[in-house]
């Protein structure tokens, strides 16, 4: 019968550690040859910029849509079964939280962040952007922004 490799890494071992190369990025001193995409924030997105080579990680900058948090569907009820409880739906501070992690986790380079799809009411709002924006600073996100406060 043959062992496992102990030594043998995950998947998502080596993508942390593709996350944590150095990367020469420019941060805001882009040329010509500089890209700017935009992608949702959501796993696949963030994996797939993980398997960029580093001089391609070097040449761009992700602009990532926030989406918002999902209510949790109903669960089924099962006849002769007490009703099942629906779970809470996240709060914007934990959803932020989860997705800001994911993005330090996959990516670890400067980022845009647009939260114009997370709104308050049907409408974005500047209390759901000060809410993100105030996670993504208590989590040092590697996030380009502006304080934005005084233009709503």
């Amino acid at each position: 019968m043959r062992r496992k490799s102990q030594n043998k890494k995950t998947q998502k071992q080596l993508r942390a550690e593709r996350a944590l190369e150095p990367v020469p990025h420019p941060k805001f001193e882009f040329s010509d040859k500089h890209h700017v995409f935009i992608a949702k924030l959501k796993g696949g997105e963030l994996s797939a910029l993980n398997n960029l080579t580093v001089k391609a990680r070097a040449a761009i900058t992700p602009l990532f849509e926030m989406w918002p948090p999902t209510t949790p569907r109903t669960p089924k009820h099962k006849p002769g079964l007490p009703s099942p409880k629906p779970k809470p739906p996240k709060t914007l501070t934990a959803h932020a939280s989860y997705l800001l992690e994911l993005a330090r986790a996959e990516w670890n380079l400067p980022f845009y962040l647009d939260t114009r799809y997370v709104p308050a009411g049907g409408i974005p709002s500047p209390a759901s952007a000060k809410t993100i924006f105030d996670v993504a600073r208590t989590q040092s996100a590697n996030l380009i922004f502006r304080d934005c406060r005084n233009h709503f």
